[in-house]
């Protein structure tokens, strides 16, 4: 009995010692994560976003030097996020420009819409959020890193609909990464939301001023000749409100698209959020509020990579 009782203590403070030392290596492993923040410069002052709603996702060294991974253009009334404009290689998320005027923001422009729009004193407004499974979640979902999206998060949220994050949006970004890290390209994506068109019967639950109708990625590959796309997903459960030529606004071309053929399939299930894929010159003709500037974003906003 001494001998079980003396040998349980023992591993009981070796237990203890490797919890404590697996604490303390954990801390010490997030303290050297590199402290991702939001910067201004006016070197960047892109033509998708006015300059004052307008922040770079940058990192200051310990040498004093600082890179920065992309941009995000936010809507000023709410703070609610609007564009988001990084770039991913086959080796992941990269970016590495200098600048010389860079202005460390305060942390100010963080997911306030919650609370800003009200919902969270109008029970009227939470039983619907709570009812169509709403959500406030980054809108960068599977390219980036973890611990980028934890000490991110608040800056990267938007309204999303459960079904379309979870569902065929889920898939589609799953798809996209396996396209770019099987391949040598590096690509430029511009993602952001669009629109607040919602069934007549619901105009009145306020959380639609901060709910966009759609979540958007344009994809444009880099030093190759295949053409840029826009890929657009349904934000909302109630698509069987309308006919799918009400929702769909350009000739859908995700089934041409090489890398989506596996994917595809159930991009019609409203289950899983209706998406669809445009070309530039389709979403140029349509009557969106999406700035056109946003989609020659490339060549006015990346001189120099090609």
């Amino acid at each position: 009995m001494q001998v079980f009782l003396k040998f349980h203590f023992n591993f009981l403070i070796f237990a203890i010692i490797f919890v404590i030392n697996d604490y303390v290596k954990s801390e010490a492993e997030i303290q050297s994560v590199p402290a991702w923040k939001l910067y201004s410069n006016p070197q960047y002052d892109p033509p998708w976003c006015p300059f004052i709603n307008f922040r770079l996702i940058g990192m200051a060294k310990d040498n004093g030097t600082k890179t920065w991974l992309g941009g995000i253009c936010y809507k000023q009334d709410n703070i609610a996020l609007y564009d988001i404009f990084f770039k991913m290689s086959p080796n992941g998320i990269t970016w590495d420009t200098q600048g010389d005027d860079w202005k460390l923001q305060e942390d100010n422009l963080t997911s306030l819409w919650l609370t800003e729009s009200g919902i969270e004193n109008d029970e009227h407004a939470k039983f619907w959020w709570t009812f169509r499974h709403m959500e406030h979640n980054p809108i960068i979902q599977n390219e980036w890193p973890d611990h980028l999206k934890n000490q991110l998060k608040s800056a990267l949220e938007i309204c999303w609909w459960a079904g379309l994050r979870l569902g065929n949006w889920h898939k589609y970004q799953k798809a996209l990464q396996s396209y770019i890290a099987s391949g040598t390209n590096a690509h430029i994506l511009l993602g952001g939301t669009l629109g607040e068109r919602v069934p007549e019967e619901l105009a009145d639950i306020s959380i639609e001023s901060v709910c966009h109708l759609y979540i958007y990625e344009y994809v444009e590959p880099l030093n190759t000749h295949e053409q840029p796309i826009f890929v657009f997903g349904y934000n909302s459960p109630f698509a069987d409100f309308y006919n799918r030529s009400e929702i769909v606004f350009c000739p859908d071309i995700c089934s041409e698209i090489p890398w989506l053929s596996s994917t595809w399939q159930t991009f019609n299930y409203s289950t899983m959020g209706i998406m669809f894929c445009c070309t530039v010159d389709q979403v140029k003709r349509t009557h969106l509020h999406l700035n056109v500037n946003e989609i020659n974003v490339v060549e006015k906003y990346v001189v120099g990579l090609k």
